[in-house]
């Protein structure tokens, strides 16, 4: 059952990103540039998705994404993919790219990400 909530996620989280403005680069030059963030005790579920993504990253480039706590995260990385529920997730905060006056940093008000017709 929750390798099926955490394949139902990682589809979520993809069709979400496909329709974000802002691309978080993962891996440049075969060098990781983006770390998974946790929050401080993550669950089971997002523990185990982290490391999910972490696997299918180091396997399709061959770098090793490092799993950090919200609380720890380091300088020095291009991006920050935030797993389960983080601070920043009930904060309501995103990423804001370029097309909606943003760095792709995570501040300000939630926004709907699509509108329905």
């Amino acid at each position: 059952m929750s390798r099926l909530v955490v394949v139902m996620s990682v589809g979520l989280v993809a069709s979400i990103a496909s329709n974000c403005a802002a691309q978080v680069p993962l891996v440049q030059n075969g060098e990781a540039v983006a770390v998974v963030v946790t929050a401080d005790d993550p669950s089971p579920t997002a523990r185990y998705a982290a490391e999910e993504l972490v696997s299918h990253v180091r396997e399709a480039t061959g770098a090793t994404l490092p799993v950090v706590a919200e609380s720890a995260i380091p300088d020095g990385y291009a991006g920050r993919v935030f797993v389960g529920a983080t601070d920043a997730a009930r904060a309501g905060n995103r990423p804001r790219g370029p097309r909606d006056g943003g760095d792709g940093a995570a501040h300000g008000r939630r926004r709907p990400l699509h509108r329905r017709p």
